[in-house]
């Protein structure tokens, strides 16, 4: 997924990097950097996660991240929880992260429409 942000670059090569050409030259301007990310249940956080990350702004959570609209939450997957309250991750959130960097992700897409994953706790609520 290539998410574009500012004028409509034009996607070159079959590299896996894109190569960005000004919209009004063929010289490129640079090669883009990509990140990959798993889209997994919001069901693996608990509800008082939920409620956290629902009721407090990004600026003030305890890792980086932001809603997903009303339907979830777009994380960064720390590889480390060095945080003392209240930027401790919870330990739930945080099994999901060393998960997804244990699959080669870095980032987590928490949606409530997409799949649970087998190995993570999930909770009912």
């Amino acid at each position: 997924m290539i998410i574009h942000l500012g004028s409509r670059p034009a996607l070159t090569g079959d590299t896996g990097r894109a190569n960005l050409f000004h919209r009004y030259g063929n010289s490129p301007m640079t090669t883009l950097e990509t990140r990959r990310f798993a889209v997994i249940s919001t069901a693996h956080v608990s509800e008082t996660t939920a409620k956290r990350l629902d009721n407090t702004p990004p600026k003030d959570w305890p890792c980086l991240g932001g809603p997903y609209g009303e339907y979830g939450w777009f994380l960064y997957a720390h590889d480390e929880n060095a945080g003392v309250w209240p930027d401790v991750i919870p330990d739930e959130l945080f099994k999901v992260m060393i998960w997804a960097r244990r699959q080669g992700f870095g980032y987590i897409l928490l949606d409530c429409d997409a799949d649970e994953v087998e190995e993570l706790p999930v909770f009912d609520w």
